[in-house]
């Protein structure tokens, strides 16, 4: 589905195609990403919901943005402080009664009602894990579980049909993906990963991995090193950046040349192909996966930096502007 590319200009917010075109002016003070063809922006105290050609499609008044973008239909908004669910004609599908609340994916979404404790809510509108939770970690579109955190430092991995936790205990995970868990034993312990049923595939040998597993790779990082496994544990790419990421849509980001080990200061990002060889050197002081074939990059640190979109070359399709 086409979609269009947030960009600032002037410190206002608008919207891109994928040629670098102009097709919502940038005069809004907020706006979400695109995604599902369609956006959203803020405009005083209403959000409008716009589609791909940037007709506004409904209008929300007396809300301010909160979600990232568009998901399976739904759009996380904030009124009052509470947090609830819009559709893509902006009917309230789920009131504002969250103080926390995150993107819906397979129909379900993480929230935190008024104890500060977390659930999983559908968009039904019932409890699929009652809010009983310090934190739920999050899960992605293929995921079969998500890790909850009980008493702080008690982490256990529960199916998302709503059955109960594998009886197993974590002191970290990321996420599942792929029937792989990246997990960590104990605190400030070492990394590896189980199966979907808790099982021990790979032992604990990396300081730390990617957020999960994609195309049956894995970041991971050893002295302050970052490579890339296979689910076996094998490296594929040796370890010798100062970060590498999740392997998104062909492309990995990378960060090199850092002033200190262990910090991503003083160096730049750039993009590994799926076999970990160069194809957009580090060139960029900020970067964001590809999704499709495009990607946000930024020029310039902190307040000074501007916003771009590359291709999957590394050729601005707009250039950084802030």
């Amino acid at each position: 589905m086409q979609n269009l590319y947030f960009i600032r200009r002037n410190g206002k917010c608008g919207y891109v195609n994928r040629q670098g075109d102009i097709v919502v002016d940038p005069v809004y003070t907020d706006a979400t990403g695109f995604a599902d063809g369609l956006g959203c922006v803020q405009d005083g105290l209403d959000l409008h919901i716009l589609n791909v050609n940037g007709k506004v499609e409904a209008t929300i008044e007396n809300a301010s943005i909160f979600g990232r973008s568009f998901s399976e239909g739904y759009l996380c908004v904030d009124r009052n402080d509470k947090r609830g669910f819009v559709d893509e004609h902006g009917n309230v599908v789920i009131d504002f009664r969250f103080q926390i609340a995150f993107d819906v994916l397979q129909g379900m979404a993480i929230v935190q009602e008024n104890d500060d404790l977390y659930g999983l809510f559908s968009t039904m509108g019932e409890w699929i894990f009652a809010p009983e939770y310090n934190y739920i970690t999050g899960y992605l579109p293929n995921s079969k579980l998500t890790a909850v955190v009980v008493d702080d430092y008690r982490w256990l991995l529960r199916p998302l049909d709503g059955s109960k936790p594998l009886q197993r205990e974590f002191a970290s995970t990321h996420k599942e993906r792929e029937g792989l868990v990246p997990v960590c034993l104990k605190q400030e312990g070492k990394w590896g990963w189980v199966d979907h049923l808790g099982k021990d595939v790979v032992a604990q040998q990396f300081d730390g991995t990617g957020d999960a597993f994609f195309d049956g790779t894995i970041a991971v990082v050893t002295d302050n090193r970052w490579g890339v496994s296979d689910r076996r544990g094998n490296l594929l790419v040796q370890q010798k950046y100062n970060f590498t990421g999740d392997l998104q849509f062909g492309r990995r980001r990378y960060y090199d040349g850092a002033a200190k080990p262990g910090t991503l200061v003083g160096g730049k990002y750039g993009f590994l192909d799926a076999d970990g060889e160069i194809v957009i050197p580090a060139r960029y002081d900020g970067a964001l996966d590809f999704v499709g074939d495009a990607a946000m990059v930024t020029v310039g640190q902190r307040r000074d930096a501007k916003l771009g979109w590359i291709d999957g070359n590394g050729e601005f399709f707009w250039q950084p502007s802030r």
